[in-house]
């Protein structure tokens, strides 16, 4: 059951007091009951209110939205508080020309309006085809209609109305949808009732629309006519009569800036820190790895909000869940590049394999490997080892254990410079692939983030 706001119900108030201002005028105005009387003398309200049988009766529909209540996306529903206005033609009630035998005295042409209650008269059986609920605002036999002298009648019956909506959600929430009533008769054919409109000849919708919904906005009104036939018997798919129906389009626009601002600005903030995060060179890169694991997880919640926003379609995900899913790519990619750099780099070090030098001329790093100063133990140790060996015939006993201990601390230096050697090797290793890494760190970083700015560009602003 609908909930009416307060203004909802001033607006019913305030029907009913205009209502019944015009029942009691009705009711004082002696010559106007006299008039009445005699115009309802002998009336049917079970006919159509013809001379000739033949004679077609146009009612014309003019609905007054007074507000859109309810909209809803996944039910596929829109809820209107209308005025229904119906305006149409009973010739039993025209007194203009007409000769008056009982009141002889009294001028009738003088009256060019009476109020008559609709359950005294004759109503066209024109409703709402596509209506899932309808609620009358004031009981239909409480209704008074404006009967003027050449027999025309308007009668206005305000209503809540639920109808039918199928949404396009392709490019939610930049989405313009449109919402169609469909009047007819439920029993005449067109020969006998035929409904028009003037909706196409009004421009500014401000009479017809009284109050705007805030998330919706009314930006236009159309409507169709057409003569529909249906199917009458099922065995011989024959169809029967024609009828005339009346199709009146509601186009709104949705109001973005609440999912701009709550759902789109926060999801590419979200991938634009990830993706400052995945490739800043001041954290360790398993941090990174969980950081854009987190920001994964917080994008899949994004989309399962955008997804129970939106009725379920076949045509896909709206145009928000795209951009969504969207950064999901975006973030992936970045998480899949990291951890191939860091295989990379792992790999690189524990084989002792340098940077090849495209990709230091890529990176503007500068080859400081020190192979032409390494030197083997080997040689070294057969070098001295000659040496001694020239030398031992010019070396007399006293010296040769002094020269043994030479030779012992000549080897452990030569240790220790190799150790040394190696340990600088590995740490111009570690340098060198540092430098490449931090400035691929750095050419990632700008392409995602032009990328996630162009992407973005393409699926939200492009609409």
């Amino acid at each position: 059951m609908k909930v009416f706001s307060p203004s909802s119900f001033s607006f019913f108030i305030s029907l009913l007091s205009i209502f019944g201002v015009r029942f009691t005028n009705a009711n004082t105005s002696q010559p106007e009951r006299d008039l009445a009387d005699f115009i309802l003398r002998n009336y049917s309200t079970n006919y159509r209110p013809v001379h000739d049988p033949r004679t077609t009766v146009y009612v014309q529909v003019l609905p007054t939205i007074y507000g859109i209540v309810d909209l809803d996306e996944l039910r596929e529903s829109i809820t209107y508080m209308i005025w229904q206005q119906y305006t149409w033609t009973d010739e039993m009630l025209q007194w203009e020309n007409r000769s008056n035998q009982t009141w002889p005295d009294l001028e009738f042409d003088k009256f060019e309006l009476i109020y008559i209650p609709v359950s005294l008269i004759w109503v066209p059986d024109v409703v709402v085809f596509n209506v899932l609920e309808k609620k009358d605002i004031i009981d239909r036999n409480q209704v008074i209609a404006k009967v003027y002298k050449n027999g025309t009648i308007t009668a206005e019956f305000p209503q809540v109305l639920d109808t039918r909506c199928t949404f396009d959600i392709s490019e939610f929430p930049f989405d313009t949808q449109n919402c169609t009533m469909t009047y007819g008769s439920w029993s005449l054919p067109s020969n006998e009732i035929f409904v028009t409109t003037t909706v196409n000849e009004l421009t500014d919708l401000s009479g017809l629309v009284l109050h705007n919904h805030p998330e919706w906005d009314v930006i236009a009104m159309s409507s169709n006519n057409r003569n529909a036939a249906y199917l009458e018997d099922a065995s011989t798919n024959a169809t029967g009569e024609r009828f005339s129906e009346l199709d009146i389009t509601l186009t709104i626009q949705r109001k973005p800036a609440y999912y701009i601002y709550v759902l789109i600005v926060p999801t590419f903030v979200i991938s634009l820190i990830n993706t400052i995060g995945l490739f800043s060179t001041k954290r360790e890169r398993d941090d990174k790895v969980t950081m854009g694991l987190t920001t994964l997880l917080t994008m899949a919640i994004i989309l399962t909000i955008v997804t129970n926003e939106v009725p379920k379609s076949q045509l896909g995900l709206p145009l928000l869940g795209d951009y969504v899913l969207f950064e999901i790519l975006i973030s992936s990619a970045g998480i899949i590049v990291t951890v191939v750099i860091i295989f990379i780099h792992e790999r690189a070090l524990l084989h002792r394999r340098y940077p090849p030098a495209w990709l230091l001329c890529l990176c503007l790093t500068r080859n400081e490997r020190l192979d032409s100063n390494n030197h083997d133990i080997a040689d070294i140790a057969a070098n001295y080892s000659n040496a001694r060996s020239a030398n031992n015939n010019n070396v007399n006993p006293m010296n040769e254990k002094h020269q043994e201990i030479l030779d012992m601390l000549r080897m452990h230096l030569l240790r220790v410079e190799k150790h040394s050697e190696s340990k600088r090797q590995r740490w111009i290793l570690e340098d060198q692939w540092a430098r490449v890494l931090m400035n691929v760190d750095l050419i990632m970083m700008i392409l995602f983030i032009i990328g996630n700015v162009i992407g973005t560009l393409l699926i939200i602003f492009s609409k």
